[in-house]
């Protein structure tokens, strides 16, 4: 397996890489803001002065058993940090993907080209069959990433607790399968 050290996947516009501490400042500015933390269920609002630093504390541990493959994504061009992906490997056995950028970078395609990597990535390292992900009930632009990059409705939803709302939020769950990446 790749190790976190030397991990690194490239796109046309952007690098994909394990986040470090040095990536603290920008995290920290990028989730604080209503409009990132709304649509995720662990950002509290306003995120925590330290937040990023206790986020990115406890990194390695799961990279290293695989539970929480975290990814920071990387401008190219600008060399900004941009958000996050994650590759996780579920208590209940099976693998999930999740995002989130900075609202400076959205609406330009950043999240679509980051998860068709990450996917790649993944079913190749892995051998996955197949992986989920969900988006809270409202999230469109969530919705249109994960519907361009192959996924479809399950017909399940979940409820999950949203920090930022103080109330639990309904989530409809997706699936891609390896044959349809």
């Amino acid at each position: 397996m790749v190790g976190r050290e030397t991990m690194l996947l490239e796109t046309e516009r952007m690098i994909l890489r394990p986040p470090y501490v040095g990536d603290a400042d920008a995290i920290q500015a990028l989730a604080d803001n209503f409009g990132v933390a709304r649509w995720m269920s662990t950002f509290p609002h306003p995120y925590p002065e330290d937040g990023a630093l206790t986020y990115l504390n406890d990194r390695e541990s799961k990279w290293n058993d695989r539970s929480d493959m975290a990814l920071a994504l990387i401008e190219r061009r600008s060399g900004a940090f941009m958000g996050i992906l994650g590759v996780l490997l579920k208590e209940e056995g099976f693998w999930e993907v999740g995002y989130w950028l900075g609202e400076p970078f959205w609406g330009k395609g950043y999240a679509t080209e980051a998860t068709r990597a990450a996917l790649v990535w993944a079913f190749d390292t892995f051998g996955m069959d197949e992986v989920f992900a969900r988006h809270f009930v409202g999230n469109a632009a969530s919705a249109g990433v994960l519907k361009k990059c192959g996924f479809r409705y399950t017909g399940e939803t979940s409820q999950l607790f949203s920090k930022s709302l103080d109330r639990e939020v309904e989530n409809l769950w997706m699936v891609l399968d390896r044959n349809n990446q």
